[in-house]
């Protein structure tokens, strides 16, 4: 996995963990990618916070026009 995959990876993460998302808006391909990506985190939370907390890490010290 690619650093920008696992920025993307835990950016979803923590909007779908966090802030609790209502997946009914979204097509139902992408629905599954995060249903499924929730259920992998949940089976092993403790062995996913990396990942978890990967976005906040790697975004803590990076300008933000850098990140568009």
């Amino acid at each position: 996995m690619s650093e920008q995959e696992a920025i993307l990876i835990s950016i979803i993460l923590n909007m779908a963990v966090d802030g609790k998302c209502d997946l009914s808006h979204l097509s139902p391909n992408v629905a599954a990618f995060v249903e499924g990506t929730l259920e992998d985190y949940y089976q092993d939370p403790e062995d996913n916070e990396l990942l978890y907390w990967y976005a906040h890490q790697s975004l803590e010290n990076v300008s933000k026009r850098k990140l568009h």
